[in-house]
């Protein structure tokens, strides 16, 4: 059920940051119905390769589309706030 995922290089961590690689937005479908939209956006000349493919039965819309990955987008994000917010209460 789930796809091997290709992050076209040796990964031997359980967890990979690919920060600055995906972009984010709000969309509406034509039933008004709104979405958080993902796609890869690397900067010119990031040699990283897309390691999702949401065209997979996974992440279909009628299926678990990318919910299973909401959490993941954003966890560094998420913990680089837990860290400021740590520094600054001196923790």
């Amino acid at each position: 059920m789930f796809p091997k995922i290709d992050f076209g290089a040796a990964i031997d961590t359980p967890f990979v940051v690919m920060r600055d690689f995906y972009g984010l937005s709000c969309q509406a479908d034509g039933d008004g119905q709104h979405f958080l939209a993902v796609a890869p956006e690397p900067d010119d000349g990031d040699v990283r390769t897309d390691p999702i493919d949401v065209g997979a039965p996974l992440f279909a819309p009628g299926f678990l589309g990318l919910h299973v990955l909401d959490y993941n987008y954003a966890l560094q994000d998420l913990l680089d706030a837990a860290a400021a917010k740590a520094a600054a209460a001196g923790l």
